[in-house]
């Protein structure tokens, strides 16, 4: 996967077009949530290879004209460039967290697991215009995600 200044440049990349053709595009935050406790319960090793399948199954929802790549710790960001519309980040997203959350198998955990994961997703033009406030746009979404799962 990408790191984050790669995404950064290709943030801006996809600004210009996006400007330029007056058309939308998406990013979408992933993050997976209690991984520390998973690591310190089950071990590094195990949390290493759940971290694999999570970075495989955001690989396996792209499509040829998304970047995703790692952007923190345990977060990840999927920039969508081309977008029909404002709505279809949104579902999107949505089925990217039923991707994720999906049951996996994993050697050195008894039973299936499941990643315990928030998403969050901005929109260009309509939730910010650079950045900055794209990034806090998803920040605030995450964060009410996080509120409801409380």
């Amino acid at each position: 996967l990408l790191v984050r200044h790669v995404i950064v440049e290709r943030f801006q990349l996809s600004l210009a077009l996006a400007h330029a053709q007056g058309t939308p595009f998406g990013i979408i935050l992933v993050q997976l949530t209690d991984f520390e406790h998973v690591a310190d319960l089950h071990g590094r090793v195990v949390a290493d290879k759940l971290l694999t399948v999570a970075a495989e199954r955001l690989q396996a929802a792209t499509s040829e004209t998304d970047t995703v790549g790692r952007v923190r710790e345990h977060e990840f960001a999927m920039l969508v460039p081309i977008l029909r519309s404002v709505d279809e980040l949104a579902s999107r997203a949505s089925r990217l967290h039923e991707r994720l959350t999906a049951p996996v198998s994993v050697p050195g955990l008894p039973d299936v697991f499941r990643l315990a994961v928030h998403v969050g997703s901005a929109t260009y033009p309509r939730d910010g215009e650079n950045w900055p406030s794209l990034l806090k746009a998803v920040d605030e979404r995450l964060r009410a995600s996080r509120m409801q799962m409380s």
